[in-house]
C-alpha cells in the first residue's frame, strides 16, 4: 500500500462524511488508525470544514464547497467523478 499525503488523506475524510460517517467508517475508508483519525478529525473541524452531530460527522458548508470544488477539479482533469482516492 502507498502512503498518502496529510491532503489526501484530509480529502478522503471529507469525502467519506460527505452524506455523514461514524469515526470508525472514516477510519476504514481512510486507511488510517485511531490516533491519526482523531488528530484529522481534530484539524479538520478547528478549520471549520467538519462538524460532528450526535455519532457522525459531516462537512460545513465550508467542507461541502470543498467538497464541490474537489470534484469538479478531478472531472476537468480526469473527465470523470472521482468519488474516494486510492487505498
Amino acid at each position: 500500500m502507498e502512503s498518502q499525503s496529510r491532503v489526501e488523506v484530509l480529502t478522503e475524510i471529507l469525502l467519506t462524511a460527505k452524506e455523514g460517517a461514524t469515526k470508525r467508517n472514516i477510519m476504514s475508508e481512510s486507511g488510517i488508525g485511531p490516533s491519526q483519525a482523531e488528530a484529522c478529525l481534530r484539524f479538520l473541524q478547528g478549520s471549520g470544514l467538519l462538524l460532528k452531530e450526535e455519532a457522525a460527522y459531516k462537512p460545513t458548508s465550508k467542507g461541502a464547497n470543498l467538497i464541490a470544488d474537489y470534484e469538479q477539479l478531478n472531472r476537468a482533469i480526469l473527465g470523470q467523478p472521482v468519488l474516494h482516492l486510492t487505498h
